[in-house]
């Protein structure tokens, strides 16, 4: 069953690559949605995946970046998603 993650990640995620590594970790796992940086310096990440997929995909994003706070919140999903890409 598919499930939607929205989620804030706030710390030092923009510049270091976080988009890219992102968008090649949910588009390993099949994951639908996206990845963009924010004005006020934070990223979020829309994705559509099994709820499994998606608590593996921020478990590896926590361990690739030093995230300070991430907020996240597991949804049914309402409209699918295009496979997963960077928004600027």
């Amino acid at each position: 069953m598919l499930v939607q993650l929205n989620l804030i990640a706030k710390g030092r995620v923009q510049g270091v690559g976080f988009r890219a590594t992102a968008h090649q970790l949910a588009r390993k796992r099949g994951l639908r949605g996206y990845v963009r940086n924010c004005s006020d310096g934070s990223v979020e990440v829309v994705a559509q995946g099994t709820k499994e997929e998606l608590e593996q995909f921020v478990t590896e994003l926590k361990v690739e970046f030093r995230i300070k706070e991430l907020e996240s919140k597991f949804s049914d999903v309402e409209a699918e998603l295009e496979p997963f890409s960077i928004r600027f």
